[in-house]
């Protein structure tokens, strides 16, 4: 289920862009455009379908690198940002899927 969460930006971010709540640790997407230190809306939760470069499967951890999420970490100690709920589809070398932020 897709929620609504509001938090202080932590930085400027851009509609539709996908940001933490550094101080929950909370993911979601911004409804629209935020200067860093405003309180935001969010969506959040499960129910976003994502397409990412490689070959996941249900419960894989998914990690998010400028705003976008992917399928691998860009260091060995990230914290996954969502995971893995069903796979819809795979080809040339990438997966859509539907997603649950974490």
């Amino acid at each position: 289920m897709i929620t609504t969460i509001q938090f202080v930006c932590p930085r400027t971010v851009s509609a539709g862009e996908l940001v933490m709540d550094p101080n929950t640790g909370a993911w979601g997407y911004a409804k629209t455009h935020y200067a860093g230190g405003q309180i935001g809306t969010f969506s959040a939760g499960a129910g976003y379908v994502v397409t990412v470069p490689g070959n996941v499967s249900a419960g894989s951890d998914l990690w998010c690198r400028n705003g976008v999420i992917t399928s691998a970490p860009s260091a060995p100690d990230e914290t996954p940002c969502a995971s893995v709920v069903s796979v819809m589809s795979q080809a040339d070398g990438e997966t859509t899927a539907l997603v649950r932020l974490y």
